[in-house]
């Protein structure tokens, strides 16, 4: 049956002897059906439920196995990479395959974007190193050959392909739309929407951006009685939404990572997120050229695509979109001194 609505929800978790006193619509996500459960006790619990669409696009397919990977990741690797008391995975409470159901734990009401626009007393630059070593590794253990092996069996998933290609297939009409050639677009594209046998280096969390990461709600006793030392906070994170988990390239993560951090720096308080996040990652787990090639490639085109998101006026998406083109025509010419002073400077710097 569908799962599209509180009632049929509420109808399947007493289906399953699941207790549910509260229900309501968990914010964010464009792909799947998310509530936030709140039980008689006040256990709050997340249920994630896929249909074989898109959930605001629902004549665009998407298939329903991608819950499948989530469980995987879930479940796999809390075992196969090393624990952070700082940085953490939700933790699965029940998986329902035939319904495509996942009911886990909660880690927080409000993401790192809308915390980094609407919380002074967080401490950005504190958060963005953990994600960085966390991050970093995540693809270095998975990167041992005996790990790389298993989650190469474990991770093929074809929906994670898919989705990866997404933004690369829209990048030549949005460079059209702002007056460039889209030539440039499709032949990124060609080039780099696909990940060939030597770019499935590591487990890829496939979707790493601020929306998906959690913040852990802050008891407001304790916010009361800091009020008067305006000290920061750095509450636990928890990552989010592993349905399009995959084998590749880390590269990958780090680029989509970095460019959402220095758009939100840029034009939403240059609180540090950025650099703190892409120091702590190379610091940890240094790149080859190749793999520093690709991250520039993939913070390229993410600028460019979500330029549309309204980041700024009119004159500064232009630019923006300018910025990402320029990055691009540098490493199809492969004139990499011009990366140096911009954005990912320190990712070509002596001392990396």
């Amino acid at each position: 049956m569908p799962i599209t609505t509180e009632l049929e929800l509420h109808q399947f978790l007493s289906s399953k002897d699941i207790p549910c006193h509260e229900i309501e619509v968990a914010a964010g996500g464009s792909a799947n059906f998310c509530w936030r459960i709140k039980t008689q006790l006040s256990k709050r619990i997340i249920a994630k439920h896929a249909e074989p669409f898109v959930r605001i696009m629902p004549d665009v397919p998407l298939p329903i196995e991608r819950m499948d990977y989530e469980h995987l990741a879930l479940t796999t690797i809390p075992d196969i990479v090393s624990t952070n008391e700082h940085v953490r995975l939700p933790q699965l409470y029940n998986y329902f395959p035939e319904e495509h159901v996942i009911c886990m734990s909660d880690g927080g009401s409000q993401d790192l974007k809308e915390s980094y626009k609407n919380d002074d007393d967080i401490d950005i630059p504190l958060l963005g190193r953990r994600i960085g070593f966390w991050l970093a590794r995540l693809h270095r253990e998975t990167s041992e050959p005996e790990t790389l092996e298993f989650v190469k069996r474990t991770f093929d998933s074809k929906v994670a392909k898919s989705v990866f290609r997404y933004t690369y297939n829209g990048l030549a009409s949005v460079l059209k739309q702002h007056g460039h050639d889209p030539a440039l677009g499709e032949r990124i594209n060609a080039k780099f929407s696909t990940e060939a046998a030597s770019d499935r280096t590591c487990l890829c969390h496939g979707d790493f951006w601020l929306p998906n990461i959690q913040l852990e709600n802050q008891d407001p006793a304790i916010k009361a009685e800091e009020e008067e030392e305006i000290k920061l906070r750095a509450p636990v994170l928890t990552i989010i939404d592993w349905e399009n988990v995959r084998v590749g390239n880390g590269a990958t993560d780090v680029g989509r990572f970095a460019a959402d951090s220095w758009l939100l720096d840029r034009f939403h308080g240059d609180k540090g997120m950025f650099e703190a996040f892409l120091k702590a990652y190379l610091t940890e787990h240094p790149l080859k050229q190749r793999d520093k090639i690709r991250l520039v490639v993939h913070f390229a085109v993410h600028i460019i695509f979500y330029s549309r998101m309204r980041w700024t006026d009119e004159e500064g998406t232009t630019k923006l979109v300018q910025l990402g083109k320029a990055m691009l025509e540098a490493v199809e010419t492969e004139d990499l001194k011009s990366l140096i002073t911009g954005p990912l400077a320190q990712l070509f710097s002596e001392s990396k």
